[in-house]
């Protein structure tokens, strides 16, 4: 899932000489000689489009993701070292093997001393912040598939999560609204159908040890669970909704402090 808060810090790290230039700038805004909005605009802009540069490069990205630096007075914020924060937004992009769709980052209250802009030593502090992304359908079909031991066909119906198997050639679809547990996603069935007939879980329980439909079967009126492995340890997945793409998955980041030797 998606992004990561390390390309911002390292950003900070690799490219000083941007943050020491905006400092050589304010200096010419209070002497007078450049028109203030203009540069704290202008300077906005630039170190936005470098974050996306980097970024882009480190997630090996086909087009570089929209950056934008929040608060006001951004040289203000540079000459303190302290930021309100960035949000980093890409429509997709391929993490750990997996292509995530509409993936947000939103890092807040960053802390870049000058020391380390200036190549000294320091510590780069990235402060707590949310992430968000769609993991697609193909995606979680794989997944669910291999969790059961069967084929598995996910989809949406409005708010809830479908999900649909053929066992020992009976066509078997439940439905349910699907939850976080620690690095998983649990659907657990509300509503069930067998061979096309609605049914209570635990008549489609009986249903299906008459019929002999297996371990499958069991496994899917159990609900269905799969893993969440490739989230970075920073992120605690929190929340997961029903998107018309796949599944939204959204949490917290943690702070990140970063040593940083000149």
């Amino acid at each position: 899932m998606g992004g990561r808060g390390g390309a911002l810090t390292a950003f900070a790290v690799r490219h000083r000489f941007v943050f020491s230039a905006l400092v050589v700038l304010l200096v010419l805004v209070v002497g007078g000689l450049v028109a203030r909005p203009v540069i704290d605009t202008a300077a906005r802009v630039r170190v936005a489009a470098v974050i996306a540069e980097q970024v882009q490069v480190e997630l090996g990205l086909e087009e570089p993701p929209d950056v934008t630096i929040a608060g006001e007075g951004f040289l203000g914020q540079a000459v303190r070292g302290e930021y309100d924060g960035a949000t980093i937004s890409a429509p997709s992009l391929r993490y750990e093997g997996v292509t995530l769709g509409a993936t947000r980052v939103r890092l807040k209250e960053m802390r870049v001393p000058c020391s380390v802009l200036l190549g000294g030593d320091g510590t780069v502090t990235v402060g707590s912040g949310d992430a968000s992304a769609v993991l697609p359908w193909k995606e979680l079909d794989a997944r669910a598939s291999d969790a059961v031991g069967t084929r598995i066909t996910l989809s949406r119906d409005g708010g809830s999560l479908v999900a649909a198997a053929k066992v020992a050639s009976i066509p078997l679809t439940l439905s349910g609204t699907p939850t976080v547990k620690g690095k998983n996603i649990v659907l657990t069935p509300t509503d069930v159908e067998v061979a096309g007939r609605e049914l209570s879980v635990k008549a489609a329980r009986g249903v299906a040890e008459t019929l002999g439909l297996g371990r499958a079967s069991e496994a899917l009126l159990d609900g269905v669970t799969f893993s969440l492995d490739e989230v970075p340890e920073q992120l605690t997945v929190e929340r997961v909704a029903v998107a018309s793409s796949g599944l939204r998955i959204s949490g917290t980041l943690a702070p990140v402090e970063v040593p940083v030797s000149g």
